[in-house]
């Protein structure tokens, strides 16, 4: 919003808040010239020829209580700057409070580049250190504040809905303080309404917390006649363990009164302490699992989104959203003119046609119709309580509606009975009651050993794209075509396809990384050793065709030279030769070598008087 003259605010920081979006807008450098309770001078370009004429003059209004705008010239001659003076930490701080709260972890460098990006504007480090630091220590103390009044807001809950249940525990310390373990929370409209409208059928899911203080949200979902998800209870756990699930299922079962689950259907994931708890705590109860529908359907109906939020936010937000979906999901009801709720209405075909037991042949299979039952051989109808195909031919052939053989738990009725009851609004937080026992504080936050993790959870969507379309690593050529990916075979020592020295060679590529580079000066030593090797004569007369060693550039064992008639045998451990790190290096010593195997010859020559077969070095 860009200042306009005559302008009131509360106070002189809701002006500068005004002013500052205003800079950040359109890239202007104001600053105060004077800046005080009762004034604010405001102008533009302070470290340059004060060429323009912007001018803001703002005072405090005493008979109105206000602070206003007196006087605005709004014209600028100035061009955009990218660095603001108004843009401080407080103000960076302020505007990433939440994303501070959602992921603390956000790196400095990560947290400029997104401001400069979204705002336009320059930044320094120093200033997203402060603007971190402050949010943090900020976001430290309203978690500490939360946790100390979890007490006060069990005790609100039972004061404003009588009969709801709100259990929490808690760890003594050796120092006598409490620490925060888990905590239950289930509403006595939320309760009634299951057991008087719902299905005896509860899945049993969670999510993760992503705050400062880490832990999951556990819920019970039921649902209801139109075969929607009905919140039922919840719990906030530090860690999802066998005992955090024997405790949320012993405090759900008491207050739905099912003891050891008879008649009820309890659908899951497939965790293994979970499953070991139902078995011993429900034995009678029928477990089912399908982990990917009740997580899909937790998260679209649940709103997950509030678990970035310090924890009576987000129980607030939770119990906000139940009260409200109640309110509206009665309120669609009641305006609906069927005798079965829509959703089930749509998976009957009627057929318009006009005693009570057949048999419906479908294909080369029959199935046995029971229309006083209400029974089919497919057991279908049984099962869900709707008529199946063969059940709705069986009805239509006698001109009779089928919806009328639909269970009552599908019918309206059943559905207004569910949201019938409601959610009662609690008070602000200012005017709860005070509770005398000790503030919890928050859960500490425990360190698995090794190098945290940073890559995040797949969704089944995604784990689906990734195992379906893959990426592999492009191996780098060692020799060849820079440009091609097929790597190019290194010829050996002593092979036939190595290239002649005349012919040009092919243009080495540029290596990225150590290993090629130490593949390439692996295959130029192959390279002089071979052409060496090649340089070297037979000596005819020493009985062996061995050629003699070459002594290794740098080497202190170089034979004497009343020793040369005596040369080693190859099979002699010579000295390791040098790494050389150059082609420059290696170009030398290889002429050095060439040198010494030329006047060893020559001497040998003279020595032996014996002619090389090439003709050259000596005569006899």
């Amino acid at each position: 919003m860009d200042p306009v003259s005559g302008m009131k605010f509360t106070n002189p920081a809701e002006l500068k808040q005004c002013l500052t979006n205003y800079v950040v807008k359109h890239g202007y450098d104001l600053w105060y010239e004077k800046n005080d309770k009762n004034k604010l001078l405001v102008k533009c370009c302070k470290d340059k020829e004060r060429t323009c004429p912007f001018r803001l003059w703002a005072s405090w209004m005493q008979e109105e209580r206000t602070f206003q705008i007196k006087s605005l010239k709004s014209r600028h001659n100035c061009g955009r700057v990218f660095k603001i003076r108004l843009v401080t930490y407080k103000r960076i701080r302020k505007q990433y409070f939440n994303v501070l709260l959602e992921n603390p972890k956000l790196s400095l460098r990560k947290m400029k580049d997104q401001i400069s990006s979204t705002y336009n504007i320059i930044v320094s480090i120093g200033q997203c250190r402060n603007a971190k630091k402050f949010a943090l220590s900020e976001i430290e103390g309203t978690v500490k504040e939360h946790y100390s009044r979890l007490w006060d807001y069990g005790i609100e809950i039972k004061k404003a809905n009588p009969g709801s249940t709100v259990n929490m525990e808690v760890e003594h310390t050796l120092d006598g303080s409490l620490i925060f373990k888990q905590l239950y929370v289930c509403f006595k409209g939320v309760r009634d309404g299951w057991v008087e409208g719902c299905r005896q059928i509860i899945g049993i899911d969670g999510c993760f917390l992503k705050g400062i203080c880490k832990g999951e949200l556990l819920a019970a979902m039921g649902g209801d006649a139109n075969n929607n998800m009905f919140p039922l209870a919840w719990v906030v756990v530090t860690v999802e363990n066998k005992e955090t699930w024997k405790w949320f299922i012993d405090l759900l079962m008491h207050d739905i009164d099912k003891g050891n689950g008879n008649g009820l259907t309890l659908i899951s994931d497939g965790y293994n302490g979970l499953i070991e708890t139902i078995k011993e705590r429900v034995p009678h109860a029928e477990h089912r699992l399908c982990a990917r529908h009740i997580l899909a359907n937790f998260n679209s109906s649940f709103k997950v989104e509030a678990r970035h939020k310090p924890i009576i936010a987000m129980l607030e937000d939770i119990r906000v959203y139940v009260m409200q979906r109640l309110y509206h999901q009665r309120s669609k009801g009641e305006s609906w003119d069927l005798t079965i709720c829509p959703s089930i209405r749509k998976k009957i075909d009627v057929y318009p046609c006009g005693y009570q037991q057949f048999e419906v042949v479908l294909c080369n299979d029959k199935y046995a119709i029971d229309l006083i039952r209400r029974t089919c051989g497919c057991r279908r109808w049984q099962l869900t309580g709707i008529p199946c195909v063969h059940g709705v031919v069986a009805i239509s052939s006698m001109n009779l509606n089928s919806e009328e053989y639909v269970a009552s738990c599908y019918s309206k009725a059943t559905y207004l009975t569910c949201y019938a009851y409601i959610i009662h609004p609690l008070d602000d937080s200012s005017l709860w009651t005070q509770s005398e026992y000790t503030k919890p504080l928050p859960p500490q936050i425990s360190r698995l050993p090794g190098r945290p993790s940073t890559k995040s959870r797949k969704s089944a969507a995604e784990r689906e794209i990734s195992s379906t379309y893959t990426l592999s690593r492009v191996k780098i050529p060692t020799t060849g075509d820079p440009g091609s990916f097929t790597p190019v075979p290194i010829p050996t020592p002593g092979s036939t396809s190595a290239t002649p020295r005349s012919t040009p060679a092919t243009p080495r590529p540029r290596y990225t990384s150590a290993r090629p580079v130490q593949s390439a000066v692996q295959l130029r030593k192959r390279k002089a050793s071979e052409r060496i090797t090649k340089l070297i004569p037979t000596i005819g007369d020493l009985g062996s065709s061995t050629p003699a060693p070459i002594p290794t550039l740098g080497s202190t064992s170089a034979t004497p030279r009343s020793t040369l008639a005596t040369p080693r045998l190859r099979s002699t451990p010579a000295t390791p030769r040098p790494r050389f790190t150059s082609a420059r290096l290696v170009q030398s010593a290889v002429q050095l070598r060439k040198r010494k195997a030329s006047k060893r010859i020559t001497k040998l020559c003279v020595r032996k008087k014996v002619v090389p077969k090439d003709g050259s070095g000596c005569s006899s």
